[in-house]
């Protein structure tokens, strides 16, 4: 899988960083209602969110088109997970952006990821792809020992394009301990 992308980012045509705020280009927020996955209802196991048993599901996927080729990309997931443990990942097209392990007890939280934009009007697939340690599956009331599940409760997933504040960079800077003044 290719993962370099996260610094594929191009750079902002700005000369000089304007006084005025910068602005959200675009927003986009879902919810997806309590209900069953209609097309996700096998259970997951390896390790990864880049295990071949690895799942999207229902209210965590979309077809998203940047409006800007240097901006930022966020993408914010919300829902319940039960999990011993789970890798969260989020997918542009075929490429993922980087995991987010979660671990422990149940919970209700947000996960975000921030990309580069991959270019004005060019369309990719943004999903969120889970995996889970010892087997994970899209959540009954139930859950079995060392057998985690995302809830078919309530999911959030959004969406926002962010102009690029950085002159000269791209929207996602590679750290560098040569170069920590902005």
């Amino acid at each position: 899988m290719d993962t370099g992308h996260i610094f594929d980012g191009r750079p902002s045509e700005q000369k000089e960083r304007r006084k005025s705020g910068y602005y959200c280009l675009r927003r986009l927020s879902f919810v997806r209602k309590a209900g069953l996955d209609r097309d996700n209802n096998t259970s997951m196991g390896g390790g990864s969110a880049w295990d071949v048993t690895a799942k999207q599901f229902e209210g965590w996927r979309l077809n998203y088109t940047p409006v800007a080729g240097d901006s930022l990309i966020r993408v914010t997931c919300g829902g319940y997970i039960s999990s011993p443990s789970v890798w969260m990942d989020l997918a542009v097209g075929s490429k993922e952006s980087y995991s987010i392990y979660v671990s422990g007890s149940s919970r209700s939280d947000q996960w975000s990821w921030d990309v580069p934009s991959w270019g004005a009007g060019v369309t990719e697939r943004l999903a969120i792809q889970c995996g889970g340690g010892g087997g994970l599956d899209q959540g009954s009331e139930q859950s079995v020992s060392n057998v985690g599940f995302i809830s078919n409760r309530l999911r959030t997933f959004m969406v926002e394009e962010w102009e690029n504040t950085e002159p000269g960079q791209p929207a996602i800077i590679e750290w560098d301990k040569d170069n920590i003044d902005f």
